[in-house]
């Protein structure tokens, strides 16, 4: 199955009435989409339309309630037979966090623009500060997941069986518990392996050829050793796209543990790991 559209790909789709274009810069937020974006690609905030709500221990980006997640594609009008696209700056950070939300809640039809809107301007194609009119409401809603979202719960459960393997995707010196400034505490999950986003991306932020990416995860691969893979990172986001690079290897990864190392480091009486 595939997970990216090229850019060519998306300009032959524009004006198809199925599809639903979703414009996440989020790092550069709303003022990078008024100066500028794909025709026809409406504004999703991380934040707003994303992201659950914040209690100060459940993480930096929370899952929200899957029914209301839904209830917000359908005002953005999904439909069960909608073609969803999704583009970023570059690499796919936000962009696969939305991927993998809409696959939470069981939906098909998902894409993510690879090499995001920097691919788009490279290739010369039109871009717009026309935002389009309203979408008329959409029917989706939800079904049976097809990615799993990995509790804190589980996480705890899995320190002394080690049943699955958790992957950490965030840079390997805040793995180690060096240079942390996200969050207020440093180091990682005790025995989580560090396996950076970056190692399934190239230039420009686009995804690895395939070949290339089942070469760069055989050492997650070797660790697993059989045991599912479960991805996490600082708060969900870099999980979410090291999740899209595994599955475009034609990995099965388990899941994602979206709370990830700002949920877990918000609890004092849990464990940490350094160096």
């Amino acid at each position: 199955m595939r997970f990216l559209l090229s850019p060519n790909e998306l300009r032959s789709l524009l004006g198809d009435p199925r599809l639903v274009l979703f414009d996440i810069r989020s790092r550069a937020g709303r003022g990078a989409y008024e100066a500028g974006h794909i025709p026809g690609a409406r504004y999703v905030s991380l934040k707003d339309d994303v992201t659950g709500v914040r209690t100060g221990s459940n993480g930096r980006n929370p899952m929200p309630e899957l029914p209301d997640f839904a209830k917000k594609m359908r005002e953005f009008g999904v439909s069960g037979s909608s073609l969803v696209v999704v583009y970023d700056e570059g690499r796919p950070a936000f962009a696969a966090r939305l991927w993998f939300e809409l696959r939470a809640v069981g939906f098909a039809g998902v894409r993510v623009l690879d090499g995001g809107f920097a691919a788009w301007e490279k290739a010369g194609f039109p871009v717009t500060k026309e935002e389009p009119s309203p979408a008329a409401p959409g029917d989706f809603t939800v079904k049976a997941p097809l990615e799993r979202v990995v509790t804190v719960e589980e996480v705890e459960r899995n320190l002394p069986e080690q049943k699955f393997l958790l992957v950490d995707s965030r840079p390997a010196d805040r793995y180690h518990g060096i240079g942390e400034k996200e969050d207020p505490v440093a180091g990682h999950i005790p025995g989580s392996v560090s396996c950076p986003v970056s190692t399934g991306y190239g230039p420009g932020g686009r995804i690895l050829p395939r070949d290339a990416l089942q070469k760069a995860f055989v050492p997650v691969e070797r660790t697993a050793a059989g045991r599912p893979v479960v991805n996490s990172c600082g708060s969900g986001i870099a999980a979410s796209a090291t999740q899209l690079a595994m599955r475009e290897a034609g990995l099965s990864p388990a899941g994602v543990y979206v709370g990830s190392w700002s949920e877990w480091s918000s609890d004092v009486s849990r464990p940490v790991e350094r160096g």
